[in-house]
């Protein structure tokens, strides 16, 4: 099948979600200079007891920064070239199984292609990664 070039820029992927919760789809788009942008709307179980305030959202995002460090080390694709924003959309809606509340959000990812030139969908592997770290250090995970 012939793709068009601009067939090559933009696409999405999915990761799967908990039981109950819709997978997880990423917007991937190729906006130049070796750049990939991600735009993620997610949700799920917020892996913490309590409401998102403020305090929480700095622990999480320590814990983010923490998992992308770990992630460059693993991968070699250098963690200071990947951006984020995250906003949350806390709920008043308390999971009774896990007495956890459920939370939706929404997160844009921008990083450097790890190998230069490469097209944004021979990147799919990178941006699921990528998105996983982050959303793992939000959500509660599948075992």
């Amino acid at each position: 099948m012939y793709m068009t070039e601009s067939k090559l820029h933009k696409g999405k992927v999915q990761l799967k979600n908990w039981q109950g919760f819709p997978p997880i789809e990423i917007l991937f788009e190729d906006i130049g200079q070796n750049v990939i942008q991600l735009d993620v709307k997610a949700s799920g179980l917020l892996n913490y007891f309590g409401q998102v305030d403020r305090n929480l959202e700095i622990d999480i995002h320590t814990n983010i920064l923490n998992s992308l460090k770990e992630y460059s080390n693993i991968t070699e694709h250098d963690c200071s070239e990947i951006g984020y924003s995250i906003i949350f959309k806390p709920s008043k809606k308390l999971n009774r199984k896990t007495n956890l509340f459920e939370l939706e959000i929404e997160l844009t990812v921008i990083f450097k292609k790890p190998v230069e030139g490469a097209y944004a969908h021979t990147l799919q592997p990178t941006m699921q990664l990528i998105t996983a770290t982050i959303l793992a250090e939000i959500f509660l995970q599948n075992d």
